[in-house]
């Protein structure tokens, strides 16, 4: 089975939500390009619960520039494939890819290296294949438990060999709303991934709302996770409740805030204008200027006045903000701004900022069609 409805680019404010999904609130982010589980065993030929074995380098091949990292491992379980309990051997590619160590028990995702356009010239040698897991994708299973993720990848690998349809989506919705629920940063950031790959997939229903909005409220879990999910489902038409982005706003503190203020103001709403212009005429510096740029989404008036008295500030990432803000709501009023701005205002740099921006609006009020 194939990426369920896989899609070259998600939306503009999703690529924001996921650029700050973590692997714990607050602290290491995990990778934009990593794959989402149902994704890993999608691509994969093999997948395969293993045991370790060895780690060694290897050398170099016709039309391979460097030494590749491999591994041997005893497969214990196959998930997916037909391939023997056996000891393999595999190459790994890519950015920071995992580091094993002998006697770990983990999941494999494994493709054929002759579908490798990068390692193919190793198809024949000992090394028949080549890790999907890249940026440190590694899935090590406890020893005395049987972990969601397991249990997940068993259940993505089953639901490829449903043939009716109906009954295939069902069993995915179930592996979505377990893995939303797990409590785990990481399996959740994974289904938020697969929501959005999967845009026009019902892995999530209006019957699934009662589990699904406490998610939103957790904050336990990483702030991209929530954004996500809401995105996801207001673009499902699931959720119409524009107060959550206010609710957020006003809840969000520290660094996650940032991801908060650019989502929200791609969500405009009265409430979202009142929060916004708190932080904007609030202490916090950082959260002043994003709030800033946040509040220019087009014929934004009712920002106009209070980003034009921004542009006074003593703080010259605060004004570039507010300037940024202006061009963002493109109206007559917030052009005049920049313009008064570009001729009035004692920083030489803010008065060139503020005339390149309102020659730009200029521009874009002649080529527009009447």
């Amino acid at each position: 089975m194939r990426p369920l409805g896989r899609r070259a680019f998600p939306p503009a404010l999703l690529v924001i939500a996921l650029a700050s999904l973590s692997t714990q609130p607050a602290t290491a982010h995990i990778v934009l390009g990593n794959r989402p589980l149902q994704l890993l065993v999608a691509d994969a030929d093999v997948v395969a619960r293993a045991r370790i074995v060895d780690t060694r380098g290897i050398p170099a091949a016709s039309g391979l520039e460097s030494q590749r990292p491999t591994v041997g491992a005893l497969l214990l379980e196959v998930l997916k494939g037909d391939v023997p309990l056996a000891e393999v051997r595999f190459a790994q590619h890519g950015h920071g890819v995992a580091s094993y160590e002998p006697g770990e028990e983990v999941l494999l995702f494994l493709q054929r290296i002759e579908r490798s356009r990068e390692l193919g010239a190793l198809a024949g040698t000992e090394i028949p294949y080549v890790s999907l897991q890249e940026h440190d994708e590694k899935y090590l299973i406890p020893r005395n438990e049987s972990p969601i993720v397991l249990a997940a990848v068993r259940a993505y690998a089953r639901a490829e060999r449903i043939p009716d349809a109906k009954k295939r989506i069902a069993a995915l919705r179930q592996v979505t709303l377990t893995l939303l629920g797990s409590g785990d940063p990481r399996l959740a950031t994974s289904a938020v991934k697969t929501l959005a790959l999967a845009a026009e997939v019902p892995l999530v229903t209006r019957d699934d709302l009662p589990v699904l909005l406490p998610l939103l409220d957790d904050t336990s879990l990483p702030v991209g996770v929530r954004l996500g999910l809401l995105v996801e489902l207001e673009r499902r038409a699931l959720l119409a409740d524009r107060a959550r982005w206010a609710a957020l706003l006003k809840s969000t503190t520290g660094s996650d805030r940032t991801a908060v203020i650019r989502a929200a103001g791609r969500h405009p709403s009265a409430d979202v204008l009142a929060a916004l212009l708190a932080l904007l005429q609030g202490k916090d510096e950082d959260a002043a200027r994003e709030a800033a740029i946040a509040l220019g989404w087009p014929g934004n008036a009712a920002a106009v006045q209070p980003l034009d008295a921004a542009m006074a500030s003593e703080d010259r990432g605060l004004r570039m903000a507010a300037i940024r803000g202006l061009g963002g709501i493109g109206s007559q009023d917030a052009r005049r701004a920049l313009e008064k701005a570009s001729l009035t205002h004692p920083d030489p740099a803010t008065r060139r900022r503020a005339r390149a921006e309102a020659i730009r609006l200029s521009g874009a009020a002649t080529s527009s069609p009447r």
